[in-house]
C-alpha cells in the first residue's frame, strides 16, 4: 500500500495512504455563504509518483481538508510545506 509523509508548516507530520478518503471544505465567498464542503476524494496511487498526483488534486482545490474516518482535526491546504512518498 502507498503511503505519503505530509510535513504542515508547525512542523506537524502525517502519513496518508492508498484509499484513504479526504473530505474537503471549499470557499463559497462567492455566495457570500463561508464555506461548503465538497465532495471527497480517494486517494489513488499513480505508477510513478505514488499518491503525490491525487493528494495534490485536494490541495488544488480545497481550502482545508480532512480524514473521512477521524473528522477531528481539519488541515489547511495552504500549511502543507512538504509531501515525501514512503
Amino acid at each position: 500500500m502507498s503511503e505519503i509523509k505530509v510535513t504542515f508548516s508547525d512542523s506537524s507530520v502525517v502519513t496518508f495512504h492508498e484509499g484513504q478518503i479526504l473530505g474537503r471544505y471549499v470557499s463559497s465567498a462567492k455566495q457570500d455563504i463561508g464555506a461548503s464542503i465538497a465532495q471527497p476524494c480517494t486517494l489513488e496511487e499513480h505508477q510513478k509518483d505514488g499518491l503525490v498526483p491525487s493528494f495534490l488534486k485536494v490541495l488544488f482545490n480545497s481550502e482545508f481538508f480532512y480524514d473521512i474516518k477521524e473528522d477531528r482535526t481539519y488541515y489547511s491546504s495552504k500549511a502543507v510545506s512538504k509531501i515525501e512518498i514512503i
